[in-house]
């Protein structure tokens, strides 16, 4: 009820009010030099990396194809086979999921580096045992050749902001009042 402290409560009110609405101070446009700073994407591995999927696709329909001709006798053969023929199939499906969409290569690579390394160590066997012919060893050339483009791809969109980053920034921008 004093007097003197409700004019000091008016003016703290006041001075409050003021250091809260208070008029933004100009900053600089850094957009341009934000995006300059964006690396350079080469616009040649996502499109290769997806032929090297569909090669790889293919390799597991024509085991896929075999299956049909060859029957089935329950033996343990039939059964490796169809397990070769599931890795050809999800490692092109992963190839070509890695081709359109840049982030899921991040996690396709581990899993081919691992699957290239074991399956060199069984190739260098077949190959010592005369177990293999070459053209079939020549045709894992194709998961190499994806390696080297699923690494590519891989390091050119590792830094592109996530899904929904330009919309988010976009309604920032023009809830802040900023074109």
């Amino acid at each position: 009820g004093c007097p003197d402290w409700r004019e000091w409560q008016r003016r703290a009110a006041e001075l409050t009010r003021r250091l809260r609405v208070r008029p933004a101070e100009p900053a600089p446009d850094l957009v341009g030099a934000v995006l300059a700073r964006r690396p350079r994407q080469h616009r040649w591995p996502r499109p290769l990396l997806g032929c090297v999927a569909v090669c790889q696709l293919l390799l597991g329909l024509v085991q896929v194809t075999a299956l049909a001709h060859l029957g089935h006798d329950g033996s343990m053969g039939a059964h490796l086979f169809n397990e070769s023929t599931a890795w050809n199939v999800a490692l092109g499906v992963g190839l070509l999921l890695s081709a359109l969409r840049p982030r899921a290569a991040a996690g396709l690579l581990p899993v081919l580096s691992a699957f290239l390394v074991v399956l060199t160590g069984f190739c260098v066997v077949d190959v010592l045992n005369e177990a293999v012919p070459a053209a079939r060893l020549l045709s894992h050339g194709v998961l190499v050749v994806g390696l080297v483009l699923l690494v590519v791809v891989r390091r050119d969109h590792r830094d592109a902001p996530g899904p929904g980053a330009a919309e988010w920034s976009g309604q920032r921008a023009s809830a802040d009042g900023v074109d």
